[in-house]
């Protein structure tokens, strides 16, 4: 559905990954050591889980890991959104 929707207007694309990812966070570039580029932050969190089987269920917590969405390249060293991903996290 996101995909639909992001060919139609890559707006409402944004707007999920914006209330997903909810703190903005300003990080230093990988190349030029610039504190320029903007990123989405996802804190991790500890959820629950249940599993049911024959008559019975069992609940059990599980780690959920956070994550980032780079949202701007370097105006510095003209380094681009993709190129900027890859430096920071591999």
């Amino acid at each position: 559905m996101i995909a639909a929707c992001a060919q139609v207007g890559g707006d409402y694309r944004e707007k999920v990954i914006r209330k997903v990812f909810n703190k903005e966070v300003l990080m230093h570039c990988p190349f030029c050591q610039d504190k320029g580029i903007l990123v989405l932050e996802k804190a991790g969190y500890k959820g629950f889980k249940t599993s049911r089987g024959s008559g019975r269920s069992n609940t059990f917590a599980v780690s959920v890991k956070g994550g980032y969405v780079v949202i701007t390249g370097c105006k510095k060293c003209g380094k681009t959104k993709t190129e900027v991903e890859k430096g920071l996290f591999g």
